[in-house]
């Protein structure tokens, strides 16, 4: 059999190789899921577990298996206390809807109104911002639509607990046992390969657990200064200044369209709560100085913390990482966004380390390089 010959069959090999897996991860592909959430949990709880193990009473250090059960009570209480901030919220909305009367509102959106009938005269002669604005609303958190919610909730109680239990329980070994997926995939390549495998898998382990610590930092600083901002400009009640809050910094997770989506939710929930804030000036100067403190708390967003977490964490230039997230976007929408840096992150890190002869990926890669020399 000739060199081209047996060339054919590899590629062929590989390529039955790579279906195969597909179809097993298809076919399985709620473990898949579990096992993705379970390693981004663990590269965001190895530094908490690193920090424990350093404790220690005279020479005794706290043992590997409690500093990582320590990390999981701390990761489950954190995501368990945002669900219990962020529940009451439809119910909140939904009882401010019941009792707004939008003739309050009339008079100082009138001059806006008329404005965007002018501008946009296909919106009828009827057109009112503000009722447009709360029927959207009730149409997102109407009674019926929370009960059905909540009724399918109930009734996946069980598969959410199973869930809940694998997650933590892989996320636990993935935590306290550093290197064991690594051992696992070097374990299904060829001997020559294994090597370059590991040390992909070790670079792509530490850029994405410093991505997404520094993107829950983000978050919880995004909380942090809308917060403030709201509750001693806007003059918001404290609860409803701290829903809206963590609302746009769990949002802000999504690149570029989350904020956004924030700071309309923001304004939307400004607007249906100005009877209980004690801003004294008018409804507009109110969605104002709400909007102002959204925009000015994105803009030290996209000057302070972007840069440190795309540059500093996954080592690639923002116009590269802009056109990553369009692309993905266009792709996959949504999720596309939310998965492109990390994606683009791995593929950085595999091109690298196997196609590294190349100008075009010597140029992709060369800041992370920079940083393993240095």
């Amino acid at each position: 059999m000739s060199e081209s010959d047996n060339k054919v069959l590899k590629v062929m090999g590989w390529t039955a190789a790579l279906a195969a897996v597909a179809l097993i991860c298809w076919y399985f592909r709620h473990i898949v899921i579990y096992l993705a959430v379970a390693t981004v949990l663990s590269l965001i709880g190895r530094p908490i577990r690193r920090r424990l193990e350093k404790l220690h009473v005279k020479k005794v250090r706290m043992p590997s298996w409690l500093a990582t059960l320590i990390t999981l009570l701390l990761l489950f209480v954190v995501f368990f206390s945002v669900f219990l901030l962020i529940a009451p919220l439809a119910g909140k909305i939904t009882g401010v809807l019941a009792t707004l009367n939008l003739d309050t509102v009339a008079g100082p959106m009138s001059g806006f109104n008329r404005w965007v009938r002018e501008v946009f005269p296909k919106v009828g002669p009827d057109f009112r911002i503000e009722v447009f604005a709360m029927n959207q609303l009730v149409e997102l958190v109407n009674v019926t639509t929370v009960s059905s919610f909540v009724s399918s909730i109930s009734s996946l109680v069980a598969d959410v607990a199973i869930s809940v239990f694998s997650i933590f329980f892989i996320t636990f070994f993935c935590i306290n046992q550093e290197g064991l997926i690594t051992e696992a995939v070097a374990s299904m390549v060829p001997k020559e390969l294994e090597q370059k495998v590991i040390t992909t898998s070790k670079e792509v382990s530490s850029l994405l657990s410093r991505y997404f610590t520094g993107i829950i930092i983000e978050s919880l600083c995004i909380m942090l200064l809308n917060g403030i901002g709201l509750t001693l400009l806007a003059r918001m009640e404290v609860n409803t200044a701290i829903i809206v809050a963590a609302i746009t910094g769990i949002i802000n997770v999504i690149p570029y369209l989350g904020p956004l989506v924030g700071e309309v939710l923001a304004v939307m929930m400004a607007l249906v709560t100005r009877s209980s804030a004690g801003f004294t000036g008018s409804l507009g100067a109110f969605l104002i100085v709400v909007l102002a403190v959204c925009l000015i708390t994105q803009l030290i967003d996209n000057y302070v913390f972007q840069p440190v977490i795309y540059s500093s964490s996954v080592k690639a230039h923002p116009l590269e990482i802009f056109l990553v997230i369009l692309m993905a976007a266009h792709i996959w929408g949504v999720i596309g966004m939310l998965v492109a840096v990390p994606g683009y992150t791995v593929l950085r890190v595999i091109a690298g380390e196997f196609f590294s002869e190349y100008r075009f990926v010597q140029i992709l890669t060369r800041r992370i390089h920079k940083e393993n020399v240095k």
